[in-house]
């Protein structure tokens, strides 16, 4: 059924961005294809690479007695989206690492109101829902900005910063928890979306340091590699003398918590999630080491 509401959702995007804005709707829509690396959109959405943001609000609801409502799920998946793009493109202006981006800003505002006004249907300006609503927008906002600001990451900054930009991600948590009248399960089940949240940045942050260090772009990674790193050595030959190692370690300790955590949100769909994305990960990391270890070998031979 999720595959048929995402696809039910861009449609329903693409079809209010002609009503409501039809000038914008060509160059934002072609931003949002481009967006995907020109992957199948549906397809790259849920695939196990891929933060689980619109899965996690699905799988709660299915750990509960009672059918799927695909009405209600429908719009959580439409709202998700519009709240995704509307992050990304602030984020991707920030960092400067694609040309043209700021132009699209005006768009910001569709997203924005899209994001916003399914919940208003659903949960009354008085519902406890909104106090959870405004808080995580509000920190998601902010960790932006103050990623977006640090010049130097520590691990603290990444924990209390970069780590929380996926704060929205638990609002369409927090909404299920609501609607099914399970409140007792949002602390839970908010947690460990945060957790997996630091998670993706950190793998992102990892596997993109070549990337970000080209666009000036701070990191956790990226500042832990300059001060281990040798006085003179280039950060590309830490990486293959120790950071390599160091990284994958982390992202594999903090992976093997997170699957023990899952296990406690009794999902079958969550669990086989987080195995099929450490098989994933095991592959990813595999690959790269078979080129860092040519890279050793190479450095071995001319010392």
């Amino acid at each position: 059924m999720l595959h048929e509401l995402v696809v039910g959702a861009l449609a329903r995007l693409e079809a209010e961005l002609r009503r409501t804005a039809p000038f914008m709707a060509e160059p934002v829509g072609q931003w949002i294809r481009r967006g995907r690396g020109g992957a199948e959109p549906v397809a790259s959405y849920l695939h196990p690479r891929s933060f689980p943001l619109l899965q996690l609000p699905y799988w709660l609801a299915g750990t509960l007695p009672g059918e799927i409502e695909p009405d209600w799920h429908a719009d959580l998946v439409y709202s998700s989206l519009n709240g995704y793009y509307f992050i990304r493109l602030i984020d991707n202006v920030m960092d400067g690492d694609v040309p043209g981006e700021a132009k699209l800003l005006p768009a910001a505002a569709f997203f924005q109101s899209q994001f916003q006004r399914v919940y208003q249907r659903h949960f009354p300006a008085e519902h406890p829902f909104w106090g959870w609503f405004d808080t995580l927008w509000a920190q998601s906002a902010e960790a932006t900005l103050r990623d977006g600001m640090l010049q130097e990451v520590t691990e603290r900054d990444f924990l209390e910063v970069a780590a929380r930009k996926f704060c929205a991600a638990k609002i369409p948590v927090v909404a299920v928890g609501y609607h099914c009248e399970r409140s007792d399960l949002i602390e839970p089940w908010v947690a460990f979306v945060g957790r997996l949240g630091g998670w993706y940045q950190m793998a992102n942050d990892f596997f993109d340091w070549h990337h970000d260090g080209r666009f000036a772009i701070s990191t956790y990674f990226r500042s832990e590699a300059d001060r281990r790193k040798r006085p003179e050595e280039p950060v590309a030959a830490w990486f293959v003398r120790e950071g390599f190692d160091w990284g994958t370690a982390l992202l594999g300790r903090e992976l093997t918590e997170l699957e023990r955590l899952a296990r406690g949100l009794n999902s079958g769909d969550l669990n086989a999630f987080m195995r099929q994305h450490e098989a994933h990960f095991q592959q990813q990391r595999d690959a790269a080491a078979s080129g860092v270890d040519g890279l050793r070998s190479l450095v071995v031979a001319f010392g």
